[in-house]
């Protein structure tokens, strides 16, 4: 008697393809039958079990063609010889899946286990939902799926997902030896048949998570489909769930959710292989980044320091003078602490970044490094002054990096005689949470530079795009209309609450008006400040509500005039607040403010729904993102999507603004964008329709996203 080995092979991560399933059911069939056999091993050729179904089955439907994962399950657990499962690497998705179907499973300690499709807007299809909760409970079950994170072997054994632990793939075949001589059929009840241990509170645990998955996944569908079907391994057999579930895939598959998702998925993975028309690339020569500076250590800077820390990088610090230096340090040490004191960092990792914290008084003391990121006051004079000095002192190969979220890179590169080395890192803030990583390009910029912070941004698990020097480069530049837009809604009758509620609704994590109470309304009012836009600043006998000819709206600096800063200001801005990150609360007084301004200026509030509110600030967006496309300044719409998405919290569900603009159509966006630019009368310049756009409308109307750039060619250089 033997064992009989089944090798799924599907390079790189032995997807389930249609192929990959007919060769395995009809190997188990052939293992059965054999009596040789005694036992039956599935395991991954490679460096892993299974990572799961192939996604590109599911848009040219090859899912539905060949053996489903639910009828080679039920082979598998009801095989009369027994099935086993040898996992290492990874088992993702329909590979836990069929992991589960086998009677029992044996894992390398560093195996990673997980059922991610929720990140696809997709629910385990391939018996998940339905064998899960029959193994561990409805409770573990619940939660692993609604998260859609990985979890270790050790975690899987404790859960009873895993019968059996090995630290080395030798000891496989013996314990798959063992576990046939000691199968007795008659004593193992089949998965299939099991009921759910914990079933009998079904009710009272889908509530925890309904509310638990409502908060996360704010505005998804996907995560309370999966709520819904894993409550049903409690309601129904395992054929009856498995039909629903496979119900419930196809419907979800066909939605827009999932496909928003996937379409960022794909965007994700095409990230690392970013290239632009000029021949720089993720393969162009890069310099060795082995000790870091950073200038400046306010939030910004310290949460920059912690990034290069957690990489495991030297960082020397330096502040305007000592006092300075010391309390950013300090800050660094107890962002380090709360890390360690969270779990997220071991005692030896802070320790070590600890260690590389250096210290430094004066500029001298920068010259063996060889990246320096600037995070000084958001200044043009004062950051010209700090790149006099490292121009000075640091050593000629050195790169001098900006952190501006708006100043233009070229000025800055004027200040020094190495312009090819001076470039644009902008994090956001707080840099060592949020995900994105502005690389800004200067017109001097040497590729290499270019590719070592490129490189650089991946290294720090950056979602890291690559863009032009302009105002705002793309995130802010966009931003600037979401706020104009926000506030002109104010003057015609909307509220604050009704604002943020509607983009809360559409899966925003905070509103527009409680993010700047958290961030300071003071900062907007002093950008307004130094362009020189305040009402204070106007000749007498001014408009207050027209600057240059275009309409302006003043409504933040009555706010922050009012001493409502936000969080800095007893916690009052455009809400009150109990405590920082509590829920934003109306406050009446706002409200006056508001209505006060209108009765001042004449206008009469009218009813505005939150349809209007969401087309009028995130089209004004969209319609300035063409604009961005269309100067160059981005390369793909897919990179403006994962900005949006990494650095300002955007929906991801919806796919970012450029591939929201898509599913609601383009001839839909570009009717509203013309409707809005005619009702201005010209005054509202952030509504002159994009060439691009109508360029696109008129020759394609509503082509494939991935198919923007190459059609509008005709009318754009788009050269990064």
């Amino acid at each position: 008697m033997k064992l009989k080995f089944i090798y799924l092979s599907n390079p790189p991560v032995n997807a389930l393809s249609a192929k990959l399933r007919t060769d395995l059911l009809d190997q188990v069939k052939r293992a059965e039958k054999d009596v040789r056999v005694n036992g039956i091993v599935i395991e991954g050729k490679g460096s892993m079990f299974c990572g799961g179904a192939d996604i590109k089955e599911f848009d040219s439907g090859g899912f539905a063609e060949g053996p489903t994962i639910h009828e080679i399950i039920e082979k598998l657990a009801r095989c009369r010889k027994p099935t086993i499962a040898a996992i290492h690497g990874t088992a993702l998705g329909g590979g836990l899946e069929l992991a589960l179907g086998c009677q029992y499973r044996v894992a390398l300690a560093s195996t990673s286990f997980g059922l991610p499709e929720i990140n696809l807007g997709l629910l385990p299809a391939g018996g998940g939902t339905q064998l899960l909760p029959r193994l561990i409970g409805l409770d573990h079950a619940m939660r692993i799926i609604t998260t859609g994170k990985h979890f270790g072997a050790v975690e899987a054994h404790k859960l009873g997902i895993v019968d059996y632990l090995t630290e080395t793939k030798d000891n496989i075949e013996g314990l798959c030896e063992e576990i046939c001589q000691n199968h007795k059929p008659n004593e193992v009840d089949c998965l299939l048949d099991r009921p759910v241990k914990d079933g009998h509170m079904a009710d009272e645990i889908y509530n925890k998570h309904l509310s638990i998955v409502r908060k996360r996944w704010r505005g998804a569908v996907a995560p309370i489909e999966c709520l819904k079907l894993t409550r049903k391994s409690c309601q129904l057999s395992f054929h009856e769930g498995s039909q629903a579930e496979s119900d419930a895939f196809i419907r979800l598959c066909a939605g827009s959710e999932s496909q928003a998702l996937r379409y960022i998925f794909f965007a994700e993975r095409a990230q690392k292989r970013w290239s632009t028309e000029d021949g720089i690339s993720a393969d162009t020569e890069t310099a060795d980044i082995n000790k870091v500076a950073v200038i400046g250590l306010g939030t910004m800077g310290a949460t920059i320091a912690i990034c290069f820390l957690k990489l495991g990088l030297p960082v020397y610090v330096l502040d305007t003078g000592e006092s300075r230096t010391n309390v950013g340090i300090q800050y660094i040490q107890m962002m380090i602490a709360d890390m360690l004191a969270s779990e997220v960092i071991s005692q030896q990792k802070a320790d070590a970044m600890e260690a590389n914290i250096h210290k430094c008084t004066a500029y001298n003391q920068l010259k063996q490094v060889d990246l320096v990121v600037e995070a000084v006051f958001e200044s043009m004079e004062v950051k010209k002054d700090v790149f006099r000095s490292l121009n000075r002192h640091c050593k000629p190969t050195a790169i001098l990096a900006t952190n501006t979220s708006t100043l233009n890179i070229n000025k800055l590169a004027k200040c020094t005689d190495r312009p090819d080395k001076v470039i644009g890192m902008h994090f956001f803030a707080p840099a060592h949470r949020m995900k994105l990583l502005e690389n800004v390009r200067g017109t001097k910029t040497s590729p290499k530079t270019i590719a070592t912070a490129m490189k650089i941004g991946f290294a720090l698990r950056k979602s890291t795009i690559l863009v032009k020097n302009c105002h705002g480069f793309v995130v802010n530049r966009m931003y600037a209309h979401f706020i104009t837009e926000s506030e002109f809604l104010l003057e015609e009758g909307a509220y604050p609450e009704q604002i943020d509620r509607a983009l809360k609704k559409l899966g925003f994590p905070m509103g527009r008006f409680e993010v700047t109470d958290v961030a300071g309304n003071d900062v907007g009012y002093r950008v307004r400040e130094s362009q020189g836009l305040l009402i204070k600043q106007q000749p007498s006998g001014s408009n207050d509500r027209i600057r240059s000819d275009y309409r302006y709206c003043p409504l933040t600096e009555v706010i922050v005039e009012a001493g409502r800063n936000g969080y800095k200001t007893d916690l009052k801005g455009w809400f009150k607040y109990d405590a920082p990150f509590s829920p934003p609360q109306v406050d009446p007084q706002v409200s006056r403010l508001i209505e006060k301004y209108r009765a001042k200026h004449g206008i009469k509030a009218r009813k505005i729904s939150d349809k209007e509110i969401l087309d009028r600030m995130l089209l004004s967006m969209v319609n300035e993102g063409f604009k961005i496309l269309h100067e160059g300044i981005c390369s793909s719409p897919m990179d403006i999507d994962l900005a949006w998405i990494n650095g300002m919290g955007w929906p991801k569900h919806t796919g970012g603004p450029m591939y929201y603009a898509y599913t609601k159509r383009l001839p839909v966006v570009l009717k509203f964008i013309l409707d809005r630019w005619n009702l201005s009368d010209g005054r509202e310049l952030h509504w002159k329709p994009s060439l691009m756009l109508i360029n696109l409308v008129n020759q394609h109307r509503n082509p494939p996203i991935e198919k923007w750039i190459k059609l509008s060619q005709g009318i754009q250089n788009h050269k990064l």
